[in-house]
């Protein structure tokens, strides 16, 4: 008998010690990469702060901003051997409900023009 086991993906809140690899990641991914002082002041600030994670290894993270009315995706970013696998789409899909959740009328992601994937986030 042949038994697979799946791990379980957790979409969870992100702290101070998840920053070491969350700034690698941000690293790998982007050319001009938010600083480990972003990060942390974005968790000391109380944004929405979340990471992707699986079986204690994080392969994803985000972060929004809330006002009263309005939600503002700072930034998504999914590890390069876990992209293309709809994980950007469900971490996006997490910050809609929360920001729906909180009352928010509008919900902001800026994404620069040559980001196809993230673009295919929102057509």
């Amino acid at each position: 008998m042949n038994i697979t086991l799946q791990q379980t993906i957790e979409f969870r809140k992100m702290d101070p010690a998840d920053l070491d690899r969350v700034i690698l990641i941000e690293r790998e991914i982007f050319l001009f990469p938010w600083s480990p002082g972003n990060f942390s002041d974005s968790i000391k600030a109380g944004y929405v702060c979340q990471v992707l994670e699986q079986a204690g290894t994080i392969f994803g993270y985000g972060i929004m901003m809330m006002s009263p009315e309005e939600a503002h995706i700072l930034t998504i970013g999914i590890a390069t051997n876990w992209q293309k696998k709809g994980w950007g789409k469900k971490l996006l899909q997490q910050f809609i409900q929360y920001a729906r959740g909180e009352n928010a009328k509008s919900i902001f992601l800026d994404v620069r023009e040559s980001n196809h994937g993230a673009r295919g986030f929102i057509s």
